[in-house]
């Protein structure tokens, strides 16, 4: 029996995990932030190993989201098994994963793009546009009740504004126009609170901390590790996106189904959020526009 093999990468949102299993729940998975050469799957550098274990398990097709070094021998073994390979990109590609993809356009069968500014961008990269196409996410949201909404807001800070973060720990720029615009509003609003929603290491926690002490905005971010970022949309007033084009597709669909306000800037999202009756975009994005944004809707709440 043909099979169709997931490859996640190190930095894979849950979001997309949980989306991937249900739309592929038939497929094979490899995770390469959990992988190790252990239980049968060969370490990522194996290029022998992995054609041997696609052979093995008899994968004609591999799909690979956001390539990275990690996932190149697994595109290397395919190539040469000669399966069929489909590229996921979640995320506008940077120069440096450009010129990976330049190295093995040839023998990739699709580009599957999470959205139309995603798309447009290799288009322009030169791409062949025969291969790309645009799959956005149909998402399904988790249903919070009335219980656990109140419990998270309790445990985030319910005397004031909550904000929810749209990107992650770890996507460094995006985030910080977010806490730059919500260090504006704290001047404001003592009480107000940013949520900050995913995986974080030591070193993402110190760089946030000393941006709230640069800002002025001591106190003001909730990290928050646990929680899904469903529940999360569910305690907060308004959900931020940063600038630029970041990876936060697969939040921004949830973020669209979850029926709170989105303020978010017009680079990178325009597309994303074209005839969402709650979604404020602002032109220009900057953190002093952002934040007058976002107090219109608070003070109309």
């Amino acid at each position: 029996m043909n099979k169709s093999l997931i490859v996640l990468n190190e930095h894979t949102d849950h979001l997309w995990r949980r989306y991937l299993l249900r739309v592929f729940h038939d497929s094979l998975f490899v995770d390469l932030s959990e992988m190790a050469g252990q239980g049968g799957v060969p370490y990522h550098n194996d290029i022998a190993g992995w054609r041997q274990w696609l052979q093995e398990h008899q994968v004609t097709q591999v799909i690979c989201l956001d390539p990275t070094p990690r996932s190149q021998m697994i595109i290397s073994a395919g190539i040469l098994n000669d399966v069929f390979l489909i590229i996921y990109l979640t995320r506008c590609v940077s120069k440096k994963c450009y010129d990976g993809l330049r190295i093995v356009d040839r023998w990739v069968d699709q580009y599957r793009c999470a959205g139309p500014s995603i798309g447009r961008q290799l288009r322009q990269f030169g791409l062949n546009p025969e291969k790309v196409t645009v799959d956005i996410p149909n998402v399904e949201m988790i249903q919070i009740d009335a219980d656990r909404r109140n419990e998270l807001r309790k445990g985030i800070g319910d005397d004031g504004p909550v904000l929810l973060a749209l990107p992650r720990p770890d996507d460094k720029k995006p985030l910080y126009h977010v806490v730059w615009t919500a260090a504006i509003l704290k001047h404001i609003y003592h009480n107000l609170r940013l949520v900050v929603a995913g995986q974080y290491n030591a070193e993402q926690k110190q760089v946030i901390s000393n941006w709230q002490r640069d800002l002025l905005a001591e106190a003001m971010i909730h990290l928050d590790d646990q929680s899904d970022f469903d529940a999360l949309a569910a305690a907060s007033d308004i959900i931020v996106a940063g600038d630029g084009r970041s990876g936060d597709v697969i939040r921004m669909r949830h973020a669209r189904k979850s029926g709170r306000h989105i303020v978010a800037p017009a680079a990178g999202w325009k597309d994303d959020l074209q005839g969402c009756p709650h979604a404020t975009i602002v032109p220009k994005g900057k953190p002093r526009e952002m934040a007058s944004a976002i107090l219109s809707l608070l003070e109309k709440a």
